[in-house]
């Protein structure tokens, strides 16, 4: 309970580390580009392939609000833009994809080769 009769939440009660929040912000983009790399080079389903990719994207988004402070406006063109490019080219091979195969597991991508 706190001073003034109002429990706190469990938050309230863990101490925040000296550093700050804002030296978190290129750990935690390094580590979020990377765990979507490994997820979008080591599965063989497409859609887990997707969600790699998006958390790939969810990376480099951390890592551009390092100049949010600096130019804000190029920032959110370069977001837009790089959302909006990876929504088309996800869905197009999808859809090729989904078209070409009953299942959507890139294994059978092979059946292609020459």
């Amino acid at each position: 309970m706190s001073q003034s009769g109002k429990q706190l939440p469990f938050a309230g009660y863990l101490p925040m580390a000296s550093i700050g929040e804002s030296t978190l912000i290129i750990p935690a983009s390094f580590s979020t580009v990377v765990a979507g790399f490994l997820l979008l080079t080591t599965r063989y389903k497409a859609i887990t392939q997707v969600i790699g990719y998006l958390i790939l994207e969810n990376g480099i988004y951390i890592f551009g609000m390092l100049l949010l402070v600096a130019v804000p406006f190029l920032v959110e063109l370069g977001i837009l833009l790089d959302l909006s490019v990876g929504i088309f080219v996800v869905s197009i091979i999808l859809n090729h994809i989904n078209e070409a195969f009953s299942s959507l597991d890139t294994r059978q991508l092979s059946a292609l080769k020459e």
